[in-house]
């Protein structure tokens, strides 16, 4: 019997990211489906978010999630500036 997950998904969010070779894990070992939930960025969903929050929320999310990355043995890094791709 096929057992089903929603994963609830924000492609900002660096959790959801690190949550993922989990989840792929989960779906190899089980007979297991994940139904991709997509929610929109915390920013989104609360209007005002940041100019309510401690103004150290985003240093602990970035050093909390590379903490997490680091335990997981996931890549990661944040994304920089794009760069010009000239060839």
């Amino acid at each position: 019997m096929t057992l089903a997950v929603d994963l609830f998904f924000s492609f900002r969010s660096p959790y959801s990211y690190l949550a993922l070779p989990k989840t792929l894990k989960l779906v190899e070992d089980y007979d297991l489906a994940v139904n991709l939930r997509p929610v929109y960025p915390l920013a989104v969903r609360v209007p005002g978010f940041f100019k309510k929050t401690n103004p150290r929320f985003i240093r602990y999310v970035v050093l909390d999630s590379s903490r997490v990355a680091q335990h997981e043995g996931i890549p990661f890094r944040f994304p920089g500036p794009i760069r010009s791709c000239r060839t």
